[in-house]
């Protein structure tokens, strides 16, 4: 899958910094069906968690996480925590194996549905 270049980092005037993660290509949609994966907020919420955990990264403790049906909204006082996911993102579309390790850590932590 190629990487998705609709992940846009907005700033909120006093609000800090916000994300949302949603991806329909049918790409995308097709994987999460074959791994019997819902494929809206509650999946990406579940690999971005994974993700987070299989690189040791602790700065997801930073952001907010609303996984409303379709999509996932990422809120974060500071850019830094939204530009790694942004990368975790496009890493797991990007690279098989990386997001293979993210589904099985995910399934095994029971951060997936």
């Amino acid at each position: 899958m190629n990487p998705n270049p609709e992940l846009v980092i907005s700033k909120a005037p006093g609000a800090g910094y916000f994300l949302n993660i949603y991806d329909h290509r049918d790409e995308v949609i097709e994987f999460f069906e074959s791994e019997d994966l819902q494929g809206g907020g509650p999946t990406w919420l579940g690999l971005i968690t994974a993700a987070f955990e299989l690189d040791g990264n602790n700065s997801l403790e930073l952001m907010e996480m609303d996984d409303e049906g379709d999509g996932l909204l990422i809120s974060c006082e500071t850019e830094q925590p939204l530009t790694t996911v942004v990368s975790y993102v496009n890493r797991m579309l990007a690279e098989p194996g990386f997001m293979r390790a993210c589904i099985e850590k995910g399934l095994d932590a029971d951060y997936l549905e």
